[in-house]
């Protein structure tokens, strides 16, 4: 099985939420969802993993969609800084 790992920094008291990923563009075809979740400490890094959904080969663009919050305000404050692609 094909998985994403995510490293990302989210803000205190964000409950989280979930990102679509999509290949070639803002509305392309889905091929995972990662879920963000609420860290203890400010600007904590963390590591989330993703199951890859879709047969994909070949080089492209990735995109990433806000999709569900379960932030009160409808806002997750996260910042992805690096992403690998595992088999």
């Amino acid at each position: 099985m094909t998985t994403y790992t995510f490293n990302y920094i989210t803000g205190i008291n964000q409950n989280g939420g979930t990102y679509r990923v999509r290949i070639d563009a803002l509305d392309g075809d889905i091929i995972s969802e990662v879920q963000v979740v609420q860290t203890e400490k400010a600007y904590a890094k963390t590591t989330a993993i993703a199951p890859v959904m879709a047969d994909v080969t070949g080089v492209h663009d990735i995109y990433l969609e806000k999709y569900k919050y379960d932030a009160i305000d409808n806002t997750v404050y996260s910042n992805f800084y690096s992403m690998t692609i595992s088999k």
